[in-house]
């Protein structure tokens, strides 16, 4: 995987979770999924290498993104065993 495209696509990542928690940031939860979209757009070669979740406060607002690379998530899951799923695993992730 190519190092700097996977750096830039993490800081842009980052730069969305910014403006979620600043003052005047995109925090609609719409807004959000289409600043991740163009992310995706790109970088289509690395985007396919993150699993991305949006956590929201029920009101229609984001609260922040998570990104994971899928090599993690595979190393965890045969740590843990077969019968863990995806989302304990981000929990204990972050």
């Amino acid at each position: 995987m190519n190092g700097l495209l996977s750096q830039r696509f993490e800081e842009g990542i980052q730069q969305i979770n910014y403006g979620i928690n600043s003052k005047s940031g995109t925090k609609k939860l719409e807004k959000v999924h289409e600043r991740i979209g163009r992310l995706k757009q790109k970088y289509p070669s690395i985007h396919k290498h993150y699993n991305i979740a949006i956590t929201e406060d029920g009101k229609g607002f984001a609260t922040k993104v998570i990104y994971l690379l899928v090599a993690t998530i595979r190393y965890q899951l045969k740590q843990k065993g077969e019968n863990s799923n995806w989302r304990e695993i981000v929990e204990h992730c972050y």
